[in-house]
């Protein structure tokens, strides 16, 4: 039996950085070997709240961690975008999507699931020539009020 982890990483919820950064470099400092998904936002974008280095370090940077973005509107996607292209040119490395997750609930607006991937595919096409591919796998959070 395989298991991987997972984090809701968010910028706005750790904005020194240091509580998400202990997190992620104590799951690589246990060799697992397991992958560690990145179920977050990208509050701000690149540079809003974290620099390129700390967001790309919980998205890919790390040798196991794999982003799976919320993307919840086309805003959210850009800034995913973006840091795809900022990992390109700045390390040289693509950010490694699993997938993408959002929110829909009737009347709040959110993108339905295939619309969210939809989103960040064209987002990335519209900033990269070569864009990181994004597995088909869509996850939809439901919650009764």
């Amino acid at each position: 039996m395989t298991s991987a982890a997972a984090d809701d990483v968010e910028p706005a919820w750790d904005r020194p950085f240091h509580r998400t950064r202990d997190f992620f470099r104590g799951y690589r400092d246990a060799h697992t070997g397991h992958l560690l998904y990145n179920y977050g936002s990208l509050d701000g974008g690149v540079g809003g709240i974290w620099n390129a280095r700390q967001a790309f370090y919980v998205a890919s940077g790390m040798r196991y961690s794999r982003a799976l973005p919320e993307i919840y509107n086309a805003r959210m996607a850009r800034q995913w975008a973006s840091l795809a292209l900022t990992a390109r040119r700045l390390y040289h490395r693509p950010l490694r999507f699993a997938g993408v997750i959002t929110s829909h609930h009737a009347g709040r607006g959110f993108l339905k699931p295939r619309a969210a991937h939809r989103a960040l595919v064209d987002a990335l096409a519209s900033h990269m020539r070569a864009a990181p591919a994004v597995p088909a796998t869509v996850t939809n959070i439901r919650w009764s009020e």
